[in-house]
């Protein structure tokens, strides 16, 4: 009971000071419109460059050597793709993973075996799933191949003569519409702003913990039968869910105002800016009973978050490498990204999970650093 009455107070005692509250929403939501706006067109494809795409043929038979034969010598599917030799399965997954290519076409041994015999035939496609509009256009090329193989096929058992046709009026310019599945600038920086004042909160936890174990107030509350565990959890509520609604806030307005994409599942969108939200105030607080300074721990904060930022690409989208995986900014960033564009599941869990056990570990550090201290 005295833990919900703690939280009760602090949610009650943050919400009185309407200023500081509007300008909390107010300046991010300022900051996405500016970054949107002043770097739009950095986001925008305004041109498509030719696509690398890597093959192996390990088929002896004609099937094979008339496909690597089309894909390299058409006019119009060179004006997407450029072919590029690759010796081994393993060696492609690494080069798409450096990004040297962007998919890799597999033709199996028997895949002319298997067309000739009537058997079921693949060829197989290897991507990145960031390659967005790049993996849509080698897929088509491909499946137009298919189509084409399987009309000859068709025509030639009925007619007993491969088929005729004229390609110079089978290819019609669709535009490529890219929309959803690539993040406009006002998508990606309601996102990492979002994520950056969330771990901003991380100023409510140290100021509101400091008041009951540093100072005059401190003193007092020491001097009361509440245990450090309930005042924690008290104080940590309060400011989690305090800094959860100023989150809510900006999702919600950046939705329907600003019409930034939040993907389909906007609960569990919600459900991370929770977890996000405690995380920061969590490390406030922890950082707070360590110092033992209000002060000290709030210029600390209040130095590490935006610097955290720039390392995930929170200000300007560039990619720092493995450093920024050092960041929590950027474990926000992969379950917010990946679960919007539908991207790798297994990325989402597993950062989730990094800031749940990081959450967990601080906030337990923090319980046993105040017990000590109040005993």
């Amino acid at each position: 009971m005295n833990t919900l009455h703690i939280a009760y107070y602090t949610i009650k005692r943050i919400m009185l000071d309407k200023r500081t509250n509007i300008m909390k929403i107010l300046i991010p939501i300022v900051a996405i419109v500016i970054l949107g706006v002043a770097l739009k067109s950095s986001f925008e494809l305004s041109s498509m460059d030719i696509i690398k795409v890597g093959y192996l043929n390990l088929d002896n038979g004609k099937q094979g050597e008339n496909l690597v034969k089309i894909l390299k010598e058409d006019k119009s599917i060179k004006e997407l793709i450029s072919l590029v030799p690759v010796d081994s399965v393993d060696k492609a997954e690494q080069m798409i993973s450096d990004d040297k290519i962007s998919s890799f076409i597999f033709i199996d041994k028997d895949y002319t075996k298997q067309i000739e015999s009537g058997e079921k035939s693949s060829v197989t496609i290897y991507s990145s799933k960031y390659s967005d509009y790049k993996l849509t256009v080698v897929q088509n090329i491909m499946d137009s191949y298919v189509n084409i193989v399987n009309t000859n096929i068709a025509v030639a058992m009925v007619t007993g003569k491969p088929a005729e046709y004229d390609s110079s009026s089978s290819i019609n310019e669709i535009p490529i519409s890219i929309d959803g599945n690539r993040p406009k600038a006002i998508d990606y920086y309601a996102v990492t702003i979002l994520v950056l004042s969330l771990l901003s909160g991380a100023a409510f936890g140290c100021e509101l913990v400091g008041e009951d174990y540093i100072g005059v107030m401190g003193k007092r509350i020491k001097s009361t039968p509440v245990s450090p565990v309930q005042q924690y959890a008290g104080k940590m509520i309060g400011a989690c869910l305090s800094n959860f609604a100023q989150g809510l806030v900006m999702v919600l307005f950046t939705k329907f105002v600003l019409k930034a994409n939040w993907g389909s599942n906007i609960f569990l969108i919600l459900a991370f800016t929770l977890l996000v939200a405690v995380f920061a105030t969590a490390i406030g607080a922890m950082l707070c009973i360590i110092f033992n300074d209000v002060n000290r721990a709030g210029a600390l904060s209040s130095l590490l978050v935006p610097i955290f930022t720039f390392i995930a690409g929170g200000y300007i989208k560039i990619d720092f490498g493995p450093i920024k995986y050092l960041s929590p900014n950027q474990w926000a960033h992969t379950a917010f990204f990946n679960t919007i564009y539908n991207g790798d599941q297994h990325l989402v869990v597993t950062n989730v999970l990094a800031l749940l056990i990081a959450t967990v570990v601080i906030s337990t550090v923090s319980i046993i650093l105040a017990r000590r201290r109040t005993n």
